[in-house]
């Protein structure tokens, strides 16, 4: 199934960051992706996950393996 907006597709996550093994922070965020140069293409689910954790693990100057998804939306 091709996306209708030229290969742009757009996610909304949400996320809990642990520390020692329990939540501390909590968060959601929304990602378009294969819109641009360095943007994980849409149809590699490996890719796309790497890349909301890592967006995740900045905002709370975490590491992307202490994100847990909690849920992931096409939208």
């Amino acid at each position: 199934m091709s996306a209708p907006d030229g290969g742009i597709r757009h996610y909304a996550a949400g996320y809990e960051i642990l520390a020692d093994g329990h939540p501390r922070w909590w968060g959601q965020l929304a990602v378009s992706v294969g819109s641009g140069v360095g943007d994980p293409p849409g149809d590699d689910p490996q890719a796309l996950l790497q890349h909301i954790c890592v967006l995740a693990a900045r905002r709370h100057e975490a590491t992307p393996a202490q994100v847990r998804l909690l849920m992931l939306v096409r939208l």
